[in-house]
């Protein structure tokens, strides 16, 4: 295989599109195909011999779990991944989240802090991502600090189940272009506000009412809240895109420039019954683990 034929290949492994064959033809003697699979075919001579290379995986689908602090007042338990997720496992991986989110990177050798790669936030000087190199001691051994921590982790690729009103109903997304299955930003204030995207455990009934009342899904499935009669439900996936883990001040700064969406690096589903083109900043999943007795 030739320097040319590599380079062309390179190119186009790198294609978006997943489920649409391509086929190009150089000079009457290069031809590349890529199929529906993972699979790039390439012949580079007339009488059609083929090369098969496989395409390079999809990058990781990062997530960061529920930050921890210990302070005077504060001892909070150690720093975990969340939704089946398993810490990021190299020093490589995780100079590439801080890269990918717009963070500063370092490597310490910390004792009694989270080993491996973690984000710390509301410190003044060492806020960032960090690769702990030690091994020795552990979190209940730590004295208070500054700020908060979390584990970077590598998560399971985002699921939704888009054929079910009930599994409709207990979520919360902000997406682009008002596409998701109950329009704009279904269920924000549950979350604190787009810009917040911080979904609590557990999604509970007003003191007011015998069960969660689904105002939004209401409008698409009438009596739906009765139906259900959920009383708590709790978080079963909270997926965070690229695309809103960013910058939350440069998402302020996109709506109020009209700049171009990222749909790249936002969050799109592709189970049964889902709109393959709508692209979320993030999406949390519920499951209701109480109903009302009426």
């Amino acid at each position: 295989m030739n320097l040319f034929s590599w380079l062309l290949f390179a190119a186009l492994s790198n294609a978006e599109e997943e489920n649409v064959a391509l086929q190009l033809r150089i000079l009457g003697d290069i031809s590349v195909e890529k199929d529906t699979g993972d699979t790039v075919h390439l012949s580079i001579d007339s009488g059609g011999d083929t090369d098969n290379y496989p395409l390079p995986p999809p990058p990781p689908h990062y997530s960061v779990g529920q930050y921890k602090a210990k302070t005077a007042t504060v001892m909070e338990t150690e720093p975990t991944c969340q939704n089946n997720g398993s810490p990021v496992p190299t020093v490589t991986s995780c100079e590439e989240y801080a890269k990918s989110v717009g963070q500063s990177f370092q490597i310490g050798d910390l004792p009694n802090y989270p080993r491996g790669c973690s984000h710390r936030q509301n410190h003044p000087s060492y806020a960032g991502v960090w690769w702990n190199t030690d091994q020795t001691g552990d979190w209940d051994q730590h004295r208070e600090f500054t700020g908060e921590v979390a584990l970077v982790c590598i998560s399971p690729e985002p699921i939704a189940t888009c054929n079910d009103r009930y599994v409709e109903a207990l979520s919360a997304y902000w997406e682009f272009r008002n596409c998701g299955h109950f329009g704009n930003d279904y269920n924000k204030q549950l979350c604190g506000g787009n810009h917040a995207g911080e979904c609590p455990e557990f999604w509970t009934k007003p003191v007011d009412s015998s069960y969660i009342f689904f105002t939004e899904a209401e409008v698409k499935y009438p009596g739906i809240s009765e139906e259900m009669k959920c009383v708590k439900a709790k978080r079963k996936s909270f997926d965070k895109s690229p695309a809103f883990t960013k910058g939350r001040q440069a998402l302020r700064k996109f709506f109020k420039a009209g700049k171009k969406r990222n749909y790249a690096e936002a969050i799109s589903f592709k189970s049964a019954g889902c709109h393959t083109d709508c692209h979320y900043l993030w999406h949390a999943q519920y499951e209701c683990v109480e109903k009302a007795t009426l």
